[in-house]
């Protein structure tokens, strides 16, 4: 998990996505934020890791943005891992 982030931004940089992520690197036992800005003609589905899918939650302060938490398991070991973000394109 520690390069998720990393390649998290390779992948989205080729995508017209507002994403981020507020740490590169994760330590196991702690969560990840990743925020999305909303965009017109887009609905964001769920976040998935590996096999696991994580609702995208909207913001209760900004309206215009919505987020998602990933937990990491303590006894995880370091990977890199593939980020996916389901959406529909109206």
């Amino acid at each position: 998990m520690r390069y998720l982030f990393i390649l998290f931004l390779l992948v989205i940089n080729s995508f017209a996505l507002q994403i981020t992520g507020f740490d590169n690197e994760v330590v196991n036992g702690k969560t990840a934020l990743i925020t999305l800005e909303k965009q017109k003609g887009i609905e964001f589905q769920n976040l998935q890791v590996d096999k696991k899918k994580f609702p995208i939650i909207t913001s209760p302060l900004d309206p215009q943005s919505c987020f998602a938490l990933i937990p990491v398991g303590y006894y995880e070991k370091i990977a890199a891992k593939e980020v996916y973000i389901n959406y529909v394109k109206d």
